[in-house]
Formats: structure tokens, C-alpha cells, sequence
């Protein structure tokens, strides 16, 4: 028979293997692109003052109901900066004084966020390989590509928060255990325990995720393989074996994330455990109330959001390319399913559907990194249906350059939007928004207090004296060097200079006290976050 042409007979592996670790440093210099571009989001400073506490002192009582792993990655730099805590009564104070204010903030902030990337280059490694196993060596460049490229990965890896290591670990635990139930040896075990132990210490969400995730993707194969065993029948042993190893390697990669502490499982409990700060966080994340904050989604606010929230949020939020790519793959994952061609590539949609679901049913509709790991897995899916379209183009000699074509302009356009985005990766949104995206979604997805640095710039260039602020965030002006600027009161109706944020303007913010800022003409806009009014006397008057 003769080969069909493909790609990977022009481009060795080796070449493959370069553009993929080319294309990942390109993805970090442009996440560190932004580190001064942008004033700390609302939940910055508690994450760097939980994980600083946690190096500095041992201790760990700044909102127990995250665990440290990111926020450990986070306090790092500031650490061996110098920094220590300091002893504030809450998180977001001793944030903010870590932070300092001028030369240091900046310093400190830009540093607390390089502490996050090694979970970019961790995620980019994994889809890699996995995407390797799938396809081969072109695959693994092109999913590093799809992600690489999405601004909503580059922005949360670009922030001093928890969401890009979720994204990192589910991703890995994921890849684990795919491989495991491929071949559950002791490799496999091990890796899979690992992986597992850095999700649980990273968010108690991933406890959700992957108890959904993980039964779909075994219910995927084992409808593809006609419920072939993942063990022969007198392998008994074997299995226990396994699973023990497993369940060990995630406890003991969980218990050094916590320094190896042992402690009373409920003060003053003569019960003993390893990690006792990860059980009574996970207690608290169980019984903590629901967000008092309202959700937002297509102009209206609820307090119990909607079941469909993240399908929206993925379908305006997701670069086209990746959507379009995406959906292929999934209708490939989902032909493979039916026929029973193979269950691999079917595995990363299974494990998307239950990460929306796990969502969906955890209720907090605050923003696209609430499911971050969707786009890792939406990257497998596109380079799946990428390969095949180029291979398969082949067999069909007049069809051959328009498909190649439309998958190398497809290529060209993935690489084009982080550079048409960039540094706006936080508010990134597709064409499918429309020209005002602040109608559909707010906070963290598009308005999370970022641009103060940008009002400081706009007032200097626009020689404004003072201006007052409905903020959404917790910044302080002065710290982040906006001179003269104060807090707009929800009960004021101030004239001169007012800048806005859009979650505040929303109703999201405020209660609502700001949604008579809509009523204005703006002057402009402040970053993408922030609208920019002036209020004449005559008119206040009036």
C-alpha cells in the first residue's frame, strides 16, 4: 500500500518537539508581559497573605476553605524577597500590606504572580504528552499551541491566584488516569496518586470535578472496549496493589504540601491526623453558605444563577479557532464512541461534560476560571480534528489544498488572537459578544480591578486632579500610585470625574447603587474595566 501523505513525513519529531517548547516560551513571556500592566485583581492579596502565612509562620487561618498549594506558589517570590507576614486580623489586610504601596507593590505583586507560571509550563507539558498519545509529535505541538494561545489561560496564569494550578492539576490527574486504566502499572499508579494529591491541595473544587470526571471517562472505556476488565480475573492482588498505591502517593504528595503537620482532626479532639488543616478547610468549603454576591449573565442579576451559565460563558469566552476546532473533535470523539473505534479521544469529552456539570451543581457562577480546565481539555479535542482533517485531506486529491488550506488558515488565526488580545487577556471575549460583552458577563471574566495602573496613566495624560471611583476590587488607589482618587459612596451623586467599573455598573457591585452611571454619556474607557464620565456642575445642579 502506499503512505498517504502527511504533515509529520516533511517535520521530524525532533521539529515538533522544538515548536512546542518554542510556542510554550512564547506563552510565558507574554504572561509575564502583563505583570505590570495590570493592579492587583480582588482576590490577589488574600492568596499571596494565606500562602506567606503558611511559609513564614506554618500556620494556615486566612480562608481555610482554599487549600495552599497555589497560594504557597504565589508567597514564594515575596519571600525570598524578604517579605514576611505581618499578623493583620484578615486576609485582604495583611494582603495589602505585604503589597506596600509604590515601587514595592509593584515589585511584590509581579513576583507573587511568577510563582503561578510553573503551572503554565506544567499544563502545556501535560497536554503535550497527552496530546502525543492521541495523535504523535505534530499533535503535541498543536495542543500546546491551542492553549498557549487562549487568552483566558495566559490571564489567570498571569495572576497571583489558585485557578491556573487547578487547571494544571485537573488537566495531569486526568492524563493519569487515562493512562492508568490503559495500563495500571505501578508507574501509573504512582503518577496518578501524585497528581491526584496536588488537585486535592490545590482546590477543594477539584474534589467535585474529578468524582464526576473520573467515573465518565471509565464508563467511556468501558463502552468501547466492551466492558473489558481493566485487570484479568485472577489479578486480584494486583489491583489492591495498584489502588493502595495510588490512594498512598496521593496522601503523602498532599500531607507535604502541608509540611508533613500533624494536629488534632477538631481542636481539642484527641483524634490524630496528617494534614488536619486540609480536613477542616474541606469541612468548611462543605458547610460554607452560597456566594452573597449576585450572578450576571445577559443583563440580569440572580442569586441562584443558572444551570446553563458556563455554556454561554465557553460559548463567548472561547477563542473561534479552539470552538471551531473543538466541536470537530468532539463529533470525532463522539463517531469513535459509537463504533467503538477507541475510547482515548472520546475520554477528554466525557471528562468535559462532567467538569460543566460539576460546575453547574457547585453553583457559583463568578467566571470562566471557575472551569479553566474545559479550554486544557477543549485543546485535545481541536488538535484530534486538526491532524485528521490534514491526514484525511490527502485521500481525496481535489478536495486536498482546500482543506489543508482552511486548517492552516485556522493555524494563523489561533496564533493571531493572543497577539490581538494581548495584554487584555482577563477580558478577552470572541466576536460572538458583540461590541459590548459588559451586557453578557462581568466580573472576573471581564472586570476584576485590574487597571488602576491605567487610571493613574489616563489621569496624567488627561491632566485630571481627582476623580472619584466606584471600584470593583480591593486595591488601594494610593498603593497601586493613583494619586487623588477616592471612593465613590454608593449614595452620592458627585460632580466632576468619575470612573466606573463594569461589574459595579452591572448591579453586581454596589447592590446597585452605580446603575444611575448608565444614564451618562461616557467620555471613555479606562482599560477594558473601567468607564470613564464627567459630571459638570450645571448638570448636578439640575
Amino acid at each position: 500500500m502506499t503512505a498517504r501523505p502527511s504533515l509529520s513525513v516533511a517535520l521530524p519529531a525532533r521539529v515538533w518537539r522544538i515548536v512546542a517548547l518554542a510556542v510554550t516560551i512564547a506563552g510565558a513571556l507574554a504572561i509575564a508581559g502583563t505583570y505590570f500592566t495590570f493592579s492587583n485583581t480582588f482576590d490577589e492579596p488574600a492568596h499571596l497573605a494565606a500562602g506567606m502565612q503558611r511559609l513564614a509562620t506554618g500556620r494556615y487561618d486566612y480562608d481555610a476553605q482554599r487549600p495552599p498549594l497555589g497560594r504557597i506558589a504565589a508567597a514564594v517570590g515575596p519571600y525570598l524577597h524578604g517579605d514576611r507576614s505581618v499578623g493583620a486580623s484578615s486576609a485582604y489586610d495583611e494582603g495589602a500590606r505585604l503589597l506596600g504601596r509604590g515601587a514595592h507593590y509593584r515589585t511584590t505583586l509581579a513576583l507573587a504572580r511568577l510563582g503561578e507560571l510553573p503551572f503554565f509550563l506544567l499544563l502545556c507539558g501535560v497536554l503535550w504528552a497527552w496530546a502525543r498519545q492521541l495523535t504523535d509529535d505534530r499533535g503535541g505541538a498543536i495542543a500546546v499551541a491551542l492553549a498557549a494561545s487562549n487568552p483566558n489561560l495566559l490571564a489567570h496564569a498571569g495572576l497571583a491566584t489558585t485557578d491556573i494550578a487547578l487547571a494544571a492539576t485537573i488537566t495531569a490527574s486526568l492524563f493519569a488516569f487515562v493512562l492508568w486504566l490503559d495500563a495500571p502499572r505501578w508507574t501509573h499508579s504512582l503518577a496518578l496518586g501524585i497528581a491526584l494529591g496536588l488537585s486535592a491541595t490545590t482546590d477543594y473544587a477539584s474534589l467535585a470535578m474529578l468524582a464526576l470526571a473520573f467515573p465518565a471517562v471509565y464508563l467511556t472505556r468501558r463502552h468501547a472496549t466492551g466492558r473489558a476488565p481493566i485487570w484479568p480475573d485472577n489479578a486480584g492482588r494486583r489491583a489492591s496493589l495498584a489502588l493502595g498505591a495510588v490512594f498512598a502517593a496521593a496522601a503523602i504528595t498532599g500531607w507535604g504540601v502541608y509540611g508533613f503537620h500533624t494536629g488534632p482532626l477538631i481542636e481539642g479532639s484527641r483524634v490524630v491526623v496528617p494534614a488536619p488543616e486540609w480536613f477542616r478547610g474541606f469541612a468548611s468549603y462543605v458547610t460554607a453558605p452560597s456566594p452573597a454576591r449576585p450572578a450576571f449573565l445577559f443583563g440580569e442579576r440572580s442569586a441562584s444563577g443558572w444551570w446553563y451559565y458556563y455554556l454561554v460563558a465557553l460559548l463567548v469566552k472561547s477563542p473561534l479557532p479552539l470552538l471551531l476546532v473543538a466541536i470537530l473533535g468532539a463529533a470525532a470523539a463522539m463517531r469513535d464512541l459509537v463504533r467503538r473505534l477507541g475510547w482515548q479521544l472520546a475520554a477528554p469529552l466525557a471528562a468535559t461534560a462532567a467538569i460543566i456539570l460539576a460546575a453547574a451543581f457547585v453553583g457559583d457562577d463568578a467566571g470562566i476560571r471557575l472551569v479553566l480546565p474545559v479550554f486544557a481539555l477543549l485543546a485535545l479535542l481541536g488538535t484530534a480534528a486538526i491532524v485528521e482533517l490534514w491526514d484525511h485531506s490527502a485521500t481525496r486529491v481535489p478536495a486536498r489544498r482546500l482543506v489543508r488550506a482552511v486548517v492552516a488558515a485556522t493555524l494563523v488565526a489561533v496564533a493571531v488572537v493572543p497577539m490581538r488580545a494581548h495584554p487584555d487577556y482577563l477580558a478577552y471575549f470572541n466576536p460572538i459578544a458583540g461590541d459590548r460583552p459588559e451586557l453578557i458577563l462581568v466580573d472576573s471574566n471581564l472586570d476584576w480591578g485590574q487597571d488602576l495602573y491605567r487610571l493613574d496613566m489616563v489621569m496624567r495624560r488627561m491632566r485630571i486632579d481627582s476623580v472619584s471611583v466606584a471600584y470593583y476590587g480591593s486595591a488601594s488607589f494610593d498603593a497601586a500610585g493613583v494619586r487623588h482618587a477616592r471612593t465613590l459612596a454608593a449614595a452620592e451623586r458627585p460632580t466632576g470625574w468619575i470612573a466606573a467599573s463594569q461589574t459595579m455598573l452591572a448591579g453586581v457591585g454596589g447592590d446597585g447603587a452605580y446603575e444611575w452611571l448608565n444614564e451618562l454619556q461616557p467620555v471613555g474607557r479606562v482599560g477594558a474595566s473601567l468607564v470613564l464620565y464627567y459630571v459638570p456642575p450645571r448638570r448636578a445642579r439640575r
